[in-house]
């Protein structure tokens, strides 16, 4: 797989938003369609066996299950503040102006919200670029670790988080899970860890907590570095376990928000990158 995802900086750094894995993979799918020479959105489409594929469902039921994962993502929005004329302006968006999958048609068809043009399209300066299957690989969260680190490994080895903007940023600052400290370490970033090393081109070494001389975390620093892709074999192993995991919470009855906020599997132990 080839494509890449190209994103601008502001959309990586400034986009609060909170998916599920099924539906990270299909936008970062259709995200990876873009093309340099683009002037605007097109109509994309994405063939249902590849959908299968992409979220982990099984061909049993899924027109039922597109439709709902289509429908939810219409419903999807994230939030973006700027400063325009000395005032803070907050905008929402959503990911897509339009979604349509006919029952037998054997594809959906999607077409990203124009308000996100400035953000993925013909992006000449301030953006950021790395490989689909990446996001495709890797849980949600995961994911958007590794983009901060990505843009920020332009001009550095490590990136410093205050911890509540780093909530507001995944949207999870009203989960009660991730109230404490511990467990967000614990759910978000060691998993993060373990991914990001060992699919990507980068390798974290450690995540040094900050508590500013009292007793309560206030941010933390990750300290990473760059690597040679992990060889094909490991990857393809974590990608199996992740799979494997999203299957088994694809089977319940919760929702994607539930299973995102709820999902807690045993720690998996990913191996170690190739040197």
């Amino acid at each position: 797989m080839n494509d890449i995802i190209k994103k601008s900086n502001d959309m990586i750094a400034k986009f609060r938003y909170k998916l599920s894995k099924p539906q990270t993979r299909l936008i970062h799918y259709f995200i990876g369609k873009l093309r340099v020479e683009d002037l605007a959105f097109q109509t994309y489409d994405l063939p249902v066996a590849e959908i299968l594929a992409l979220t982990g469902m099984s061909s049993q039921g899924a027109y039922n299950k597109i439709k709902t994962t289509a429908r939810d993502l219409m419903k999807k929005v994230f939030t973006f503040e700027e400063i325009l004329e000395g005032e803070q302006v907050q905008k929402t968006f959503a990911w897509f102006s339009f979604i349509q999958y006919v029952k037998g048609s054997g594809a959906i068809q999607v077409r990203f919200d124009p308000g996100l043009k400035p953000y993925l399209l013909q992006l000449k300066s301030n953006f950021t670029t790395y490989p689909l299957e990446y996001a495709l690989a890797m849980r949600p969260n995961s994911t958007r670790v590794y983009e901060f680190l990505k843009q920020a490994s332009v001009f550095k080895n490590s990136k410093y988080f205050d911890l509540e903007d780093f909530k507001r940023q995944l949207q999870i600052d009203e989960i009660p899970t991730y109230k404490e400290y511990g467990s967000l370490k614990r759910r978000i970033l060691l998993r993060a860890k373990r991914e990001i090393s060992a699919i990507t081109d980068l390798k974290i070494i450690k995540i040094v907590d900050d508590k500013k001389g009292t007793r309560k975390v206030q941010g933390f620093t990750v300290f990473f570095k760059a690597q040679v892709p992990p060889e094909e074999k490991a990857k393809e192993e974590v990608k199996a376990e992740v799979l494997a995991e999203v299957l088994k919470s694809l089977e319940s009855s919760a929702t994607y928000d539930e299973i995102l906020d709820n999902f807690d599997p045993d720690p998996i132990i990913f191996p170690e990158p190739q040197k």
